[in-house]
């Protein structure tokens, strides 16, 4: 591998992770007000028993923290009250299932921009859910459809309308979180 691709591919790779971050940063926040609810709803069940708010939870040996302004100290978390278990069940199933698809969206991206040869390439190769996330793209028309833009073959493309179904429900989604 050239320099020169090496170069161009740690660019590409630099820029999808840019791209995701954005995409799934709303993610992120849904997640974290998830977990606020349960230390919330744990320090609750502890006030009720004399304990003091730890404004976080162990669950099967991972910490959960509250979302604060200040650093909490320590590892010492207390465990999650049983009837919250429900809870951070769902939980952990919702956060397995973003990252499964953020994996596969970064995945996919990446697949669609390496190789690209400028500006306007890239702008081509990218889903229109995400132009976006690139404010340098909101004026940039498209010269080629995607299907052109990146080169896919029938049956790539079809694999990855699933895909691209993903991207445009977390992109819309960030208009809600």
């Amino acid at each position: 591998m050239s320099k020169e691709t090496r170069d161009q591919y740690h660019q590409t790779m630099r820029f999808v992770d840019q791209v995701v971050h954005q995409l799934f940063e709303p993610e992120g926040r849904r997640l974290q007000s998830i977990v606020d609810r349960i230390v919330e709803e744990n320090d609750a069940l502890r006030a009720k028993e004399g304990k003091f708010s730890a404004e976080s939870f162990k669950f099967y040996g991972r910490g959960y923290r509250k979302s604060t302004p200040f650093q909490i100290w320590g590892d010492d978390f207390p465990e999650l009250y049983p009837e919250l278990e429900p809870k951070m069940f769902a939980y952990l199933e919702d956060e397995k299932n973003i990252l499964r698809d953020r994996q596969q969206i970064d995945q996919a991206l990446a697949k669609y921009l390496l190789g690209f040869t400028s500006d306007q390439n890239v702008r081509d190769r990218m889903p229109d859910t995400l132009v976006s996330l690139v404010p340098s793209w909101n004026n940039m028309p498209r010269v080629q459809s995607w299907e052109e833009a990146t080169g896919l073959s029938v049956q790539a493309i079809k694999r990855s309308q699933k895909t691209l179904e993903k991207i445009a429900v977390y992109a819309a989604a960030r208009l809600i979180y």
